[in-house]
């Protein structure tokens, strides 16, 4: 079954701070718990993205668009350990004012029915954690 989790947070930072981080690709191992090693092979649309875990898996992102317009960033993630497949990342970066700027990271992927409430509440904590982790890093905090 289709599902998404949208998850969508507020920070005291200008957009183009928060694009630039967003748009580099890397250093998610900076702001997810879960990732120790983020590698990545190429640069722009058509680069790939490795993500090792801990405990040794890893996921694999295809990047799709980078809008420097738009402040858009999307991705199809090929490769990952968890009961989800045709799993797609958007993450938009939203000028509020000038040092104020909403991120929204949607995840949109297909999940067996008996799977649905768990990974629902799994992609949306690890999202959640990914955009604070973001924002610690951006105020400068040690993480």
């Amino acid at each position: 079954m289709q599902q998404q989790v949208n998850v969508v947070k507020t920070i005291n930072e200008t957009d183009a701070k928060v694009w630039q981080l967003i748009s580099a690709i890397n250093g998610l191992e900076r702001w997810f718990s879960i990732i120790t090693q983020c590698d990545v092979q190429g640069a722009g649309i058509g680069a790939v993205r490795t993500l090792e875990l801990k405990g040794g898996a890893k996921m694999i992102d295809t990047v799709i668009e980078i809008n420097q317009q738009q402040q858009c960033f999307r991705y199809v993630r090929t490769e990952m350990p968890f009961p989800v497949t045709d799993y797609h990342g958007t993450v938009m970066v939203r000028k509020i004012d000038a040092q104020k700027t909403e991120i929204t990271w949607l995840a949109e992927y297909v999940v067996a029915d008996a799977q649905q409430a768990a990974m629902y509440t799994l992609i949306s904590d690890t999202l959640t954690e990914g955009l604070n982790g973001l924002a610690q890093e951006l105020a400068g905090e040690v993480l």
